[in-house]
């Protein structure tokens, strides 16, 4: 994503530009990189969200999830 964000990046930068005879900036950089970025920024939840989803999804799951937790944690205190 940024210019910075490994060694070899800057590297990249100066061999490119000495072989191109052309600048990259950090703007130029940053906009090369905003695509990819935003795909796998939107792509990651839902990857994570296949690969591991929820143990309880429906909300009627959950109303008497936390009492049942804080029964067993209560008993297990006595």
């Amino acid at each position: 994503m940024f210019i910075t964000a490994m060694a070899a990046n800057p590297l990249a930068v100066n061999l490119a530009s000495e072989a191109l005879g052309q600048p990259i900036s950090w703007g130029a950089w940053a906009l090369a990189g905003i695509v990819p970025g935003l795909i796998c920024l939107a792509a990651a939840p839902l990857i994570l969200y296949v690969l591991y989803p929820p143990g309880k999804s429906l909300s009627f799951q959950i109303t008497g999830w936390p009492q049942e937790v804080l029964l067993h944690t209560a008993y297990k205190a006595f």
